[in-house]
Formats: structure tokens, sequence, C-alpha cells
């Protein structure tokens, strides 16, 4: 839209496609902060001698599995004993504090805590600057107000940088995932993998970074 005399004004196509990519970023960021960002899943498989034994003596081998997963701030463990469940969630913290979690899983528990908290706060303070961002546009484009919208367009890259910045301090510091699951021989699994979390942040940081120029190409040339 131009203004009456004619001055720098906003073209409302890219600020209506970078509102949309603000908003589905708004959704993606809090969601990411509160879901898994690394699991591991694994399940008992026994030794043929295993079998044998139970077989002679005439009973059943349970079928074992566990899940751990892992969020920025805490640990859930699920395991599952002839469908007999169970889920325990523990704080990164606690588990830093010299929980007997240390001996379960071969990982460096200070360096998950550190990378989960400096995360955290990065998506977070990016999650507030999205929000800002979103709101100062707006009021850039209604108000004809320059000021304001080129505010909100160095939040949005503010908030871009944090964003992208925040999964990949996780994978920088946040991922020495152990190579095997705790229990010994008969544990199986296929190891540590990014969740749901990590890669909902990811395409949140991706739509953050192109937010920027799709709003300074919605500015008007006078």
């Amino acid at each position: 839209m131009i203004d009456t005399e004619g001055q720098q004004g906003i073209r409302s196509g890219p600020l209506v496609s970078s509102l949309i990519l603000l908003l589905l970023s708004c959704i993606l960021i809090p969601l990411s902060l509160n879901s898994d960002w690394a699991s591991m899943s694994g399940e008992v498989e026994y030794t043929a001698d295993e079998r044998d034994a139970a077989y002679y003596f005439d009973y059943e081998l349970p079928d074992i599995s566990m899940t751990v997963s892992f969020g920025l701030t805490d640990m859930t463990i699920a395991g599952s004993n002839d469908r007999e469940k169970m889920e325990e969630t523990t704080k990164l913290e606690e588990i830093n504090d010299g929980s007997d979690y240390g001996q379960f899983l071969d990982m460096d528990w200070d360096e998950w805590y550190s990378a989960g908290k400096t995360t955290s706060i990065a998506l977070w303070i990016g999650f507030i600057a999205v929000i800002l961002g979103s709101i100062l546009a707006l009021i850039g484009a209604s108000k004809a107000n320059d000021a304001a919208h080129g505010s909100g367009i160095i939040l949005c890259g503010f908030a871009a940088s944090l964003i992208n910045v925040g999964w990949f301090n996780w994978i920088m510091f946040g991922g020495n995932f152990a190579d095997e699951f705790p229990g010994g021989d008969g544990w199986t699994t296929e190891g540590f993998g990014v969740s749901t979390g990590f890669i909902m942040c990811m395409i949140a940081g991706i739509f953050l970074l192109v937010v920027p120029f799709i709003l300074t190409r919605s500015q008007e040339l006078p």
C-alpha cells in the first residue's frame, strides 16, 4: 500500500507471506521447547542359550523394551516388561548433580545439561523477539511507519539468528549421545536420533531466516 503523498509504503503480498511464516514459527518454537530433542529405543534380544533354558524349564521369556527421551531440560525413561509399563522423568540438573543415571548411560551429563540450558535460553529469547518483531511489522504496515517496520525487520533477523544458533548449539555441544543402550549384551538398539522437537525447531529457524528478506522486499520504493 502507498500513502497519499507517494511516500514509501508497504507491499501487502510479501508482508502477508512473512506474517504467515512468523505465525508458524511462533507456534513451532514453544512446541519444540516442550518436546523431546533426542531419543533412543531398544529391546532385549535373548541368546540361543537363554531360549533353550527357557524351553527346558518351561517358562516364557518376557518381552522387555525401553525408550530414553531427552528434552532440553529433562530426561524420560519409559519401559515395558510384558506390557507392564513404567515411565519416569528426571531433570537433567538432578542427573548432573550426581544421580545414579550417570552410571546408567555412558554420557557427559555436564555437557548435556549446559547445552540444554543455553539452547533453551536462546530459543526463549528468540521466541520473544519473534513476537515483538511481528507486532512492529504490523504497526509499520498499518501506520505507514518506516521506523517501526525497520525495527520489526531487525528483530525478526535477531530472532532468526537466535533460533538457528540454538539448535546448532545443541548439535555441537549437546550431541554427545551414548553409543550403546544400557543393560548389557542383551540390549539391541539403533542408537540415538533426533526427535520431533529438534526437527520443529529447525523448521522454525528456516522460516525465520527468510522472513527479514521478505519484510524488506515488502517495502515499496517511492
